[in-house]
């Protein structure tokens, strides 16, 4: 899927590129192979296995329910590879790179659903000078657009990452940009974390919806290990 992401900023124009696998700019990272173990697990475990095996930044876009009893054998292969094997596992997901490294992974009604949060737009939105402080300020700068409240002077809960921290990002300034497009900049920027979030509803609008997402929006550094801890994905309240 070929998209344009645009926005404005103070001096800065961005243009994503769908990427196929064959492309030779892709090949550099994500078609290098690389021997790994088997992996099995619900889509966020694998799409994380994906990330932290590869070193390669994960957007992930994924729809309650999501798929489970996934499976990869070990062998020799590539990030591009891998995700060729475990597409076709599943219904409904497409997987696209932009950028020639950061892989996105959605089900392919969310990217265009009004529900999402990664679909809001940000009047304006200052990035933070690390990847734990963009961890915390995204979702609040998010959660205060879609009530109409600025950006400025955000309530921020959760808590920050210490290898995150580490990571470091150009302070700017943007303007209407949507929460997907500031991700994509974050992994241009510092490509060393996945970000993975579960919708419960991809045309559901209400706080609990919001609500849902923010509690299954796994983010994680990428630091050299494999995470072994599996990611619980709980069921909508009715």
């Amino acid at each position: 899927m070929n998209r344009f992401l645009g926005f404005s900023a103070t001096v800065f124009v961005f243009v994503a590129v769908t990427i196929s696998p064959g492309n030779a700019q892709a090949r550099s990272v994500l078609d290098m192979p690389t021997a790994h173990k088997a992996v099995s697990g619900n889509l966020a475990e694998v799409l994380r296995f994906v990330s932290e095996q590869y070193r390669v930044p994960v957007i992930g876009e994924l729809l309650f329910p999501v798929p489970t009893n996934l499976a990869i054998e070990s062998g020799e292969d590539s990030a591009i590879g891998v995700l060729s094997k475990l597409i076709p596992q599943i219904s409904g997901y497409e997987y696209e790179v932009i950028a020639g490294h950061i892989l996105h992974v959605y089900e392919h009604d969310v990217v265009s659903a009004k529900g999402s949060p990664l679909n809001i737009q940000v009047k304006h939105f200052t990035m933070p000078p690390t990847l734990s402080d963009f961890k915390l300020t995204l979702p609040a700068a998010l959660n205060s657009a879609r009530k109409g409240l600025p950006t400025r002077g955000l309530v921020i809960s959760g808590f920050p990452s210490t290898d995150m921290e580490k990571k470091k990002l150009e302070p700017r300034d943007f303007s209407d940009v949507s929460g997907r497009e500031l991700l994509i900049l974050a992994a241009e920027d510092a490509p060393d974390f996945y970000s993975l979030i579960v919708l419960s509803d991809k045309s559901c609008r209400s706080d609990a919806c919001f609500d849902y997402a923010n509690e299954h929006w796994f983010w994680g550094p990428l630091k050299g290990s494999l995470s072994a801890d599996p990611i619980y994905i709980q069921s909508p309240r009715p």
